[in-house]
């Protein structure tokens, strides 16, 4: 529910800003290895059993790395991407396809 709040907010930003020249996109990231996952897998029965439900969850087979959300945000940030507004950009290793 909140991922669709930032969508509809990004929607509007972009509606409103639009013809002053700004973009306004999102990115909607699945569970990526942070500490901050570190953290919630310890707060479970058996962490390990937990990442591996994770894990298998995703198309990829994979959690996500920063580095893979924190290039997305420079694309949309870029030139590459200067006729893209209002859009939110699910990366998640194929997650919202199963």
């Amino acid at each position: 529910m909140s991922k669709g709040a930032v969508l509809n907010f990004t929607r509007a930003v972009a509606a409103e800003a639009g013809p002053h020249g700004v973009r306004a996109n999102t990115v909607c990231p699945g569970f990526t290895d942070t500490p901050l996952l570190e953290q919630f897998l310890a707060g479970t029965d058996d962490p390990e059993a937990a990442r591996a439900k994770l894990r298998d969850d995703y198309r990829l087979g994979r959690l996500g790395e920063p580095d893979e959300i924190a290039d997305c945000i420079l694309f949309l940030a870029s030139d590459w991407a200067s006729w893209v507004t209002g859009h939110g950009l699910v990366v998640d290793g194929g997650y919202a396809t199963t």
